[in-house]
């Protein structure tokens, strides 16, 4: 381990080691606090998808759009999604590795799970550009 040399030192005087110095391991509280971060973040996009699910499938069949069918796949898919990027964070929740192949594997987990949440991202933009649009008229014949 690489230590400076305090300025008031002179050059000649020889560095002593600390005692009882420890390697630097890093905490896995940053990885646990981002894991519980982006489940949670995930069941609150879980939820909205479902009320938006509810609400699409609320439409009556004659004021359904063209776009009824395409919405429905699209939060079939993102819920999907969401389904598996949780399990994934759950697995990655509870995964301690200790050896270099539990390392590589934590780390492919770790980068799917990105993958898929960029694909939930996406997904939801264009639920969201096409959007929910039913308002029934108050009047009746």
């Amino acid at each position: 381990m690489h230590r400076v040399r305090p300025s008031y030192v002179d050059e000649e005087t020889p560095l002593e080691p600390l005692k009882d110095e420890k390697p630097f391991v890093p905490s896995k509280a940053y990885a646990t606090r981002k894991t519980i971060a982006q489940g949670a973040l995930d069941l609150a996009l879980l939820m909205a998808n479902a009320s938006q699910l509810k609400a699409l499938v609320d439409i009556p069949a004659n004021h359904r759009n063209d776009f009824y069918v395409g919405l429905l796949v699209l939060i079939g898919l993102s819920i999907a999604l969401q389904l598996a990027a949780g399990i994934i964070l759950l697995v990655l929740g509870m995964t301690n590795p200790k050896d270099e192949e539990g390392h590589k594997r934590t780390e492919c987990l770790n980068n799917s799970s990105v993958s898929i949440i960029l694909l939930i991202t996406v997904v939801n933009i264009f639920i969201s550009a096409i959007g929910i649009s039913y308002v029934e008229n108050e009047s009746t014949p």
